[in-house]
């Protein structure tokens, strides 16, 4: 079983989650079914505990009221000053390019499978070395 490192970053573009979605729609191998469900929990998991903390770092950070709790402006947004903002921007960019380790796939696994080339450079961080 081989494994690829991938950043948050690249977990968090709309098209890598829609093209992995797309494939774990289409019948396949148990084998690669199976590898492809590995990566969207691990996927899936990861996510979660980006939100999480970027959500506890917003909170830390944001603007509170007198009772401690978060201001937030007319569209729902937390308020951060210039200072809050630039540590909350620091944090966020050490949490998207925290490496995620997840499993492999190979050409020969997505033989069955169509795909556009955009669809194939979007999920390329899965594949090793090729």
């Amino acid at each position: 079983k081989y494994n690829i490192n991938m950043k948050i970053a690249q977990l968090l573009e709309p098209r890598f989650n829609q093209t992995l979605e797309r494939l774990m729609s289409v019948e396949t191998s148990t084998s690669t079914a199976f590898k492809l469900a590995s990566i969207k929990e691990a996927v899936n998991k990861s996510l979660v505990n980006y939100d999480s903390a970027r959500q506890e770092i917003l909170i830390k950070l944001a603007a509170k009221d007198d009772k401690g709790i978060v201001v937030t402006d007319d569209n729902g947004l937390a308020v951060l000053d210039d200072d809050g903002y630039k540590k909350f921007s620091e944090a966020v960019n050490g949490l998207i390019n925290i490496d995620i380790d997840l499993p492999t796939l190979t050409l020969e696994e997505l033989k069955d499978f169509r795909m556009t080339a955009n669809e194939l450079i979007a999920i390329r961080g899965l594949f090793d070395n090729q």
